[in-house]
């Protein structure tokens, strides 16, 4: 598929050189429609997917999908047609290595209640893998 390509392309060329030096890795969410890249969002400070059962879950910083969903102005059903929405996560390490980006609990509960049907994530494999 075109456009996870071209996502793991623009997460590679985009991933900072300061954090090899912080040996941090980092999270990338891209929604698409219809070939066009609506938003492109990393995740803030460095999230866990557990983060999501912690009381201080924002203090400890976002996930890279509801950053994405923020910058579209649209956390409702009402959004820019959900439905017709790709999202794509993308996790590179320090190394510049594809890792696992399945999303945590409360973006797969977001993410649903958008309605977005295609939502694709990277694997440690380095291959994309369609969620649900």
């Amino acid at each position: 598929m075109k456009i996870l390509e071209r996502s793991l392309e623009i997460a590679r060329a985009a991933y900072p050189s300061t954090y090899k030096e912080k040996k941090e890795s980092l999270h990338w969410s891209f929604i698409w429609k219809k070939g066009k890249l609506l938003s492109l969002s990393t995740n803030d400070k460095r999230t866990h997917p557990l983060n999501s059962y912690n009381s201080k879950y924002i203090e400890k910083g976002r996930c890279s999908e509801f950053n994405g969903f923020i910058k579209l102005r649209y956390i409702s059903p009402d959004g820019p047609q959900w439905h017709l929405c790709t999202l794509v996560n993308v996790r590179i390490d320090r190394e510049r290595r594809v890792c696992n980006s399945r999303l945590c609990p409360a973006c797969q509960n977001l993410v649903q209640y958008l309605g977005i049907k295609r939502i694709y994530y990277s694997t440690n494999e380095g291959n994309f893998e369609k969620y649900l």
